[in-house]
């Protein structure tokens, strides 16, 4: 079999024929650690086989789009891999966000069938028990007979796939590898489709900066819905190394994590790195190990990068850039605490990967939300790991997808990000403010209007405004709300309200009812006014 899938992917390239290459290659060094077990490259590709196999039986062809209801399992990695191998695009689920918001993402992406495992069973359950279209749900081995059995609706259950082998399908660079949702300003999420060009895209360029050795050892502390889990994956697999998956306990703990599991390289938003900080962990020389760190998903403070830099003293230090639109990471800047600090405290967010072009759009400073510096302006990207678009949102896509001239005299397509930066002689980026109301809460991306469109909803509340807190650009750790409404405000029903509606990250820190809220000189409601009334 492995000899076959050697010539299977000579002629075409997806997200997955790194993976495959390392299995002839490199078959019996380890690919995954997870849930204390051990899987080598040939353990895993078997595996995945096994849900290609099932996943093609069920349309006796690719699959389409296939939602993952897995998580920090065998089930999850290998169920990915067999969506791929199969020519399928796989959509993961979080088993903490609320049902509704769960369900309306498979309504949105047509999800015809479901990867499960035992973790995120009673969740995928109750989530495809309300969705109108049927589901095939392909349970994972770890799936024991008591939920199988509670299984209920008009849908049919493979466990598993019985095939021994499967040869893996050609795939199209402009297919869909993985179709991944983010907040929207509306209340309801909006689909990034990333294909399989793209992501090779940012797998080879990457790579040419940072390189995986097959003797790494990989950390993998992102969930599968956010798209950095992506890099974790395809770096470590398609250089035939170990991805070393830790338990949600281990990331209470990310120092210790790191070094238990002798890790050799890192990669985590700056937030986690910090709560190892927040509790005396990052001492210097406590990684001596790690020889690559990497951080993304938000801004990284100078400091933190010092003192990972003491812990780490063998390690290079990198800060990525960029938004699931242009695929994973955009912009990259290696950190030497030597050559002095950022002005604002931040390190920058650097220059652009190879074949990616970059421009800037002035900023309308239309208030004093938007009191950017001069010389600064609205980061707009180009390049092959730009997406198509929106999924099946011509509005949205229209507005943020936009034809632009090119230093070269050339029409590209620019994806603009709404970051405001600011550019130095030597070309190095420095982020600095937005241009609307989105925020990173512990990495992830959020609108607040998608806070506030469901508070608006919730009964006698006429007017409410959400604001990130701490309040300084890109270091924001939670979220507070303001209302007002006629009568007073039930707070825990409010709470329960929108527990059912947001996930945990985009859930407010507090509520506080007012009889009005501030305005600007045009009207609009004045955010900076109302963090200058929280208590210090």
């Amino acid at each position: 079999m492995i000899e076959q899938v050697a010539v299977d992917i000579a002629s075409a390239r997806g997200l997955h024929h790194g993976f495959l290459k390392a299995c002839h290659r490199l078959p019996r060094n380890i690919a995954l650690e997870v849930r204390g077990s051990s899987f080598q490259y040939s353990d895993l590709l078997r595996e995945a086989s096994r849900f290609a196999a099932a996943l093609w039986s069920i349309h006796n062809g690719p699959p389409g789009r296939v939602a993952i209801f897995a998580d920090r399992s065998v089930t999850a990695y290998a169920g990915i891999l067999g969506v791929l191998m199969a020519g399928g695009t796989y959509v993961p689920m979080n088993r903490r966000f609320p049902i509704a918001r769960t369900a309306a993402m498979c309504e949105m992406a047509d999800i015809r069938a479901a990867i499960v495992d035992a973790r995120c069973a009673p969740h995928a359950m109750q989530t495809l028990s309300v969705i109108r279209q049927a589901v095939t749900a392909v349970l994972g081995d770890d799936v024991d007979a008591l939920i199988r059995d509670d299984w209920r609706g008009p849908r049919s259950v493979l466990a598993g796939g019985t095939a021994a082998d499967f040869s893996p399908l050609p795939v199209l660079g402009d297919q869909p590898a993985y179709l991944l949702f983010t907040s929207g300003t509306t209340g309801v999420p909006k689909g990034v489709p990333v294909s399989h060009a793209n992501a090779v895209s940012y797998l080879v360029a990457i790579g040419e900066q940072y390189s995986v050795e097959p003797t790494d050892r990989c950390s993998q502390t992102f969930d599968l819905t956010f798209d950095l889990s992506v890099h974790d994956m395809f770096m470590a697999w398609s250089a035939g190394a170990c991805l070393v998956v830790p338990e949600p306990a281990e990331l209470l703990t990310p120092v210790k994590y790191a070094s238990d599991r002798e890790l050799t390289v890192w990669f985590s938003v700056p937030s986690l790195a910090a709560l190892g900080a927040r509790r005396g962990a990052l001492t210097e020389n406590r990684l001596p190990r790690l020889r690559l760190s990497q951080f993304c998903g938000e801004a990284l403070p100078t400091q933190l990068a010092v003192a990972w830099s003491k812990a780490a003293p063998n390690s290079l230090v990198a800060n990525l850039y960029g938004p699931t639109e242009l695929t994973i990471a955009c912009l990259s800047h290696t950190f030497n605490h030597t050559h002095g600090t950022a002005a604002n405290g931040f390190v920058p967010i650097g220059r652009p990967l190879t074949n990616l072009g970059c421009t800037l759009l002035p900023v309308e400073q239309h208030d004093e939300d938007h009191s950017h510096s001069s010389g600064s302006g609205e980061l707009c990207v180009c390049g092959p790991q730009t997406v198509s678009g929106y999924w099946n949102d011509a509005v949205r896509t229209k507005e943020r997808f936009v034809e632009l001239f090119c230093d070269d005299g050339l029409v590209r397509t620019f994806y603009r990000t709404g970051d405001v930066v600011s550019r130095d002689a030597a070309g190095v980026y420095q982020f600095i403010g937005r241009t609307d109301s989105q925020v990173k809460i512990g990495g992830f991306r959020v609108e607040l209007g998608d806070i506030e469109a469901s508070i608006a909803t919730f009964h006698g509340v006429t007017q409410c405004a959400v604001i990130p807190w701490p309040p300084a650009p890109a270091s924001h750790d939670s979220i507070l709300a303001y209302v007002v409404a006629q009568g007073q405000v039930d707070q825990e029903a409010m709470r329960a309200y929108l527990r059912e509606r947001l996930p945990d990250y985009m859930q407010p820190k507090r509520v506080t009812q007012s009889e009005s809220l501030p305005l600007n000189a045009n009207g609009k409601i004045d955010r900076a006014a109302l963090a200058a009334l929280v208590p210090s």
